[in-house]
């Protein structure tokens, strides 16, 4: 028989209080505690402290670290606020719900608590916290909707990126997906959360969805990457293209300007000194495979310096690229509207420099 290594009272109230009472669930509105009827002085509790790594070993608990100790097991740190509801189905779906998830979760739940508490920012605190990891294979004839949704949902991704660009990566997903299948006669797709990045991979026929971003089509899959790239080039690069034989396609948050230069190789640094060289010295160059090209700017750039921009990268062949220009926010709106004027294709997003 099985010994479970249950809270203490104490460890309890701990990771009530630390979470606020509040359900640790992502976007579970549930408050765990307050006043009940029996007595001016009786309070109600709908919240349980539920265990990040099982209790106990016995069929189902997945979740289970034998190499944890009892003390482990029945501590704070492997503890987690939840109300009834979410307590109960965290433990019904060990498989969906992992360990990695839970901890996160909670990391979340109390940076709310504390934001609560000190009138703080929600955004400033959960700033720098990469959504929990999280892999699923696809097949033909799946439920991608609601395992791509499921998915976004339980790794935070609205918490951590804002709904509107998890909504817009939900929807882009499916689509790939949906596309891969249907179009690319895939037979398995990949969808994989972690380090800051989405990455969809799929083993169907070559396609480049850079494409997409060009047609005046009024399809799903052209919309939804569409948006992405006009609304949200200002917090994710996207890079396509085909590995190993597989489609791939990855979604990289960033904060920083110079975030771009670390997550694809379809990204050139201009200084100050490349702009004040002449055309015709030596030419920029960029990965023939590389569809989109981005630019991160030099600082306070000027009117002439726009002007100069373009003689710099004559030598890149446009073709069908697309440029998206990345600069620190010191740009003006003059020479922006450069930028614009010379390359018509392009976007100009705004990001912090280190």
């Amino acid at each position: 028989m099985n010994t479970r290594d249950d809270f203490s009272y104490s460890i309890k109230r701990v990771l009530a209080e630390r979470a606020g009472h509040k359900c640790s669930f992502p976007g579970c509105p549930q408050i765990t505690i307050g006043p009940s009827e029996e007595s001016e002085e009786s309070t109600s509790n709908v919240g349980m402290a539920c265990h990040i790594a099982a209790a106990s070993a016995g069929q189902g608990a997945r979740r289970y670290v034998a190499t944890m100790t009892a003390e482990e097991r029945s501590s704070v740190s492997n503890g987690i606020w939840m109300c009834y509801t979410h307590g109960k189905l965290i433990d019904t779906d060990e498989a969906r719900y992992t360990i990695e998830m839970l901890q996160r979760w909670k990391e979340i739940a109390e940076k709310r608590a504390k934001a609560r508490l000190e009138g703080l920012s929600e955004d400033e605190l959960l700033e720098g916290i990469v959504p929990a990891p999280c892999t699923i294979q696809i097949q033909p004839g799946g439920p991608e909707n609601e395992v791509v949704g499921n998915a976004i949902h339980d790794t935070c991704l609205p918490e951590l990126w804002g709904r509107s660009l998890a909504d817009a990566i939900r929807d882009l997903v499916i689509e790939i997906i949906r596309n891969a299948f249907d179009h690319g006669q895939a037979q398995l797709a990949s969808f994989e959360i972690g380090n800051g990045a989405i990455r969809i991979t799929d083993d169907g026929q070559p396609f480049d969805s850079w494409k997409l971003f060009k047609s005046s089509g009024k399809t799903g899959g052209t919309l939804a990457f569409q948006r992405i790239v006009r609304d949200f080039s200002h917090k994710i690069v996207v890079a396509t293209g085909t590995k190993d034989r597989k489609n791939f396609h990855e979604f990289n948050y960033i904060h920083e300007a110079d975030d771009v230069l670390d997550v694809t190789h379809c990204s050139i640094q201009l200084t100050w000194r490349d702009l004040k060289r002449r055309a015709t010295s030596e030419p920029i160059s960029v990965h023939e495979s590389c569809r989109v090209v981005y630019v991160v700017l030099p600082p306070f750039m000027t009117i002439s310096d726009s002007v100069t921009l373009e003689n710099r990268l004559h030598k890149i062949e446009f073709g069908d690229r697309q440029f998206i220009f990345v600069t620190d926010g010191s740009l003006s709106e003059l020479a922006g509207n450069i930028i614009r004027e010379r390359f018509p294709e392009s976007i100009v997003v705004s990001l912090a420099t280190k």
